[in-house]
């Protein structure tokens, strides 16, 4: 008797080879947003595991809605090529299929400066003002949601 799990699955009009997914993993080492040659080892590495699916970390649509200040992002035209040349070249090596996941922080996001990316971001203005990360005030913790 065969394993399911290495049987071919369709979800919705996305035909998998087998069931095993790679769930998307924050690996906090992007450069302002942009996925670089971490990046493209990393999923490079996964596309070529056997696994039919392989989800890419949170990617966040906004620069101040990110985790943190290594995370990746799609709020920009950098951010955009620097992420179409990773999976670009994923493609052409590895044989999984690939999936985003959409992210924002909200009122989680980090405010306070961490490790080496962060001097880089709050020195880097946008619209020619200071961008460092910031949290939503608009909903504190611990109270409810709006119906």
């Amino acid at each position: 008797m065969s394993s399911a799990l290495f049987s071919p699955y369709k979800l919705a009009g996305l035909e998998l080879a087998n069931r095993i997914v790679v769930s998307p993993m924050c690996q906090y080492s992007g450069d302002d947003g942009c996925a670089n040659d971490w990046h493209l080892m990393h999923l490079g590495m996964l596309a070529n595991s056997g696994a039919a699916l392989v989800v890419v970390e949170a990617t966040h649509v906004e620069r101040h809605g990110r985790i943190t200040h290594g995370c990746l992002g799609l709020y920009s035209d950098d951010n955009e090529a620097a992420l179409a040349r990773v999976i670009a070249q994923v493609r052409r090596a590895g044989t999984a299929k690939l999936g985003i996941q959409i992210a924002h922080s909200g009122r989680k996001g980090s405010a306070q400066s961490r490790g080496r990316a962060a001097a880089r971001l709050n020195r880097t203005p946008i619209r020619g003002r200071p961008s460092p990360l910031r949290r939503s005030r608009s909903v504190r913790a611990g109270t409810r949601r709006a119906k």
